[in-house]
């Protein structure tokens, strides 16, 4: 795999277990300017700023950033962090709130006794990550059985949310409700009955609440869903969501099969996968994780769950360099062939 100096660093620096196999040629300062809002925008923003400061401190700025000196490198890459330390911070803070707010939403629909889950974010990185503050995110999202929608939109009601209307390309059935507090313009809250919210992707790729497998969560009286449902959420999302535009959920993807949370009922999540259409979104993802952030056990896994096989036309469609791309105009007409493709069960 042949990248641009600056996609092999972003690749090494976004690894929240730390860097390792470090790019043979260090950072040129122009090139350190464009990894920096590529990592943002790639969602790994906080473990690049760690590695980058992990590195220098152990092998010296100048292995990470090709200057003259020591001192020279130093002051480039201070001038390149000092800004995002900011940014951090307000994520940080921000995450806070977001945490504050499920709290709150989880104590009022407990007593109401519906179920309910929390959907990526703080679950991923309280479960996924080895510190949750390397997985940033921005709102809360809850999956609901669909026959309860409704009762949980009440309870929003009652704490003082609205229901925020949304310009999406379908006007009805539509996998998800958004809500937005009174008076703050942060903190969105969506109702998910379906981990895919285009009503046609769902001609393919469907899984609802009923589908997930839960267990007791080991730090509060609610469900969560198991190790296995915490990649079939990942592997979905990823696909169904971004189609594979940004690192973060291939790092969720990633650290799920690695067995962060634990061990995967892989009888579970194959047959679960064969059911909800979700095989061609988990290998795809496994693939990808497998070959963009070197994880062999990604590839391992699809084997033992029987995934299909990508192959050389879908390699080419969602190539490491698409996905790095981020959201490059040339990349768009692939995309929207997988998204074809995933209408189709295999």
């Amino acid at each position: 795999m042949t990248l641009p100096a600056t996609h092999r660093w972003l690749v090494c620096l976004s690894d929240p277990l730390g860097a390792e196999n470090l790019p043979e040629d260090p950072l040129r300062p122009d090139q350190l300017g464009r990894l920096i809002p590529l990592a943002r925008a790639h969602g790994v923003l906080p473990a690049v700023a760690g590695n980058l400061q992990q590195l220098t401190g152990r092998y010296g700025p100048r292995r990470v950033i090709r200057a003259r000196n020591e001192q020279m490198a130093e002051d480039v890459l201070d001038q390149a962090l000092s800004p995002i330390r900011e940014i951090l911070r307000n994520a940080a803070g921000y995450t806070l709130l977001l945490r504050q707010q499920t709290a709150r939403i989880a104590e009022a629909i407990q007593k109401k006794d519906l179920p309910w889950l929390v959907l990526k974010g703080a679950e991923f990185a309280d479960r996924l990550y080895p510190d949750p503050s390397m997985r940033l995110f921005t709102d809360v999202d809850l999956l609901v059985p669909r026959e309860t929608i409704d009762d949980v939109a009440e309870v929003l009601g009652q704490l003082g949310y609205l229901s925020r209307s949304v310009s999406m390309k379908y006007n009805t059935d539509y996998g998800e409700r958004s809500f937005q507090p009174d008076g703050w313009p942060g903190g969105k809250v969506e109702i998910h009955w379906n981990l895919v919210n285009s009503p046609s992707l769902r001609e393919g790729l469907n899984v609802h609440w009923e589908d997930l497998q839960t267990v007791a969560s080991a730090s509060s009286t609610r469900v969560v869903p198991s190790a296995a449902s915490l990649l079939l959420i990942a592997g979905v999302h990823a696909a169904a969501s971004h189609s594979f535009d940004r690192l973060q959920p291939l790092w969720d993807i990633c650290l799920a099969a690695r067995g962060a949370a634990g061990t995967i009922d892989e009888s579970y999540l194959a047959a679960t996968a064969q059911r909800t259409g979700s095989r061609w979104a988990l290998a795809m993802g496994l693939h990808l994780a497998e070959n963009l952030l070197g994880e062999v056990c990604c590839g391992q896994l699809q084997d033992r769950l029987h995934l299909p096989r990508v192959g050389p036309l879908s390699r080419r469609l969602l190539s490491p360099g698409v996905v790095l791309r981020n959201h490059a105009w040339r990349d768009s007409f692939r995309r929207q062939i997988f998204r074809r493709m995933l209408k189709r069960p295999r």
